[in-house]
């Protein structure tokens, strides 16, 4: 597999991810996720559930889908994406990262479905 799937939910308006491999169940997103979540997901049939796959490889059958590192501050992580021409800023906590990959990842590929 070249990267991990997690699902992610819509609940009273916040939108949570579950990774049972993890232990997760509806912990809460990162930072900034709302805008894109919602953006990426007026796409797909239920609007307040989607898939993500990620990875630190270049998914083939996604393209150039990607968010990259601007600034690193302590244990925050804040990575820039890209919707419909608007550059959209998300904050991730390294614990939350490093659960995923050995080191935080300067560019991470991702697809919702």
């Amino acid at each position: 597999m070249i990267g991990q799937v997690i699902k992610t939910a819509k609940i009273n308006g916040v939108w949570t991810f579950s990774d049972t491999l993890l232990g997760i169940y509806n912990g809460e997103f990162c930072n900034g996720s709302d805008v894109v979540l919602d953006e990426h997901c007026k796409y797909v049939k239920n609007k307040d559930v989607c898939w993500i796959l990620f990875s630190q490889q270049e998914i083939p059958e996604v393209g150039k889908l990607s968010m990259k590192v601007v600034e690193v501050i302590g244990k925050k992580v804040y990575y820039e994406t890209k919707i419909d021409g608007n550059t959209m800023r998300l904050l991730f906590y390294k614990k939350v990262l490093n659960a995923y990959f050995n080191e935080v990842p300067d560019k991470i590929y991702y697809k919702i479905y």
